[in-house]
């Protein structure tokens, strides 16, 4: 479970822009190091799954489960079935841009949502400066 876009047949991060990675291989990395099988997917994805496994979502084939903490994402499941989208990122929805001159987003936009519900802009606009 990572934070960030993965391509779903290589498990490779493609961007996390909250951890600057870019292009990392994390699955074939953790299988040479582990000497076992890896499938990567995204942190929200899997929670969504995990809700409609064995949570809240039990018996509900079409829903959205939305999470913030440092950043904001999503997994959407349709049919019971995890929704990826067509580029695979459907529940990126904290890079969605809002506004257009809003702040500067670490995925490189502005106005993204994560830059007014996220963890961070939350604490700076209460004066409470950086979480941790």
């Amino acid at each position: 479970a990572v934070p960030g876009l993965v391509e779903d047949a290589s498990g490779t991060v493609v961007f996390a822009p909250n951890l600057g990675w870019h292009d990392l291989p994390v699955a074939a990395e953790l299988e040479e190091r582990l000497g076992l099988p890896v499938h990567v997917e995204n942190e929200s994805n899997l929670a969504a799954l995990a809700e409609h496994w064995t949570g809240a979502a039990v018996g509900i084939d079409d829903f959205v489960c939305v999470f913030g903490e440092v950043g904001v994402g999503g997994g959407i499941v349709l049919g019971g079935r995890l929704f990826r989208g067509s580029h695979g990122f459907g529940g990126e929805f904290g890079h969605v841009s809002v506004d257009a001159n809003g702040a500067l987003c670490g995925c490189g936009s502005r106005g993204c949502v994560e830059t007014l519900v996220g963890q961070e802009s939350i604490a700076r606009a209460a004066g409470c400066g950086e979480p941790g």
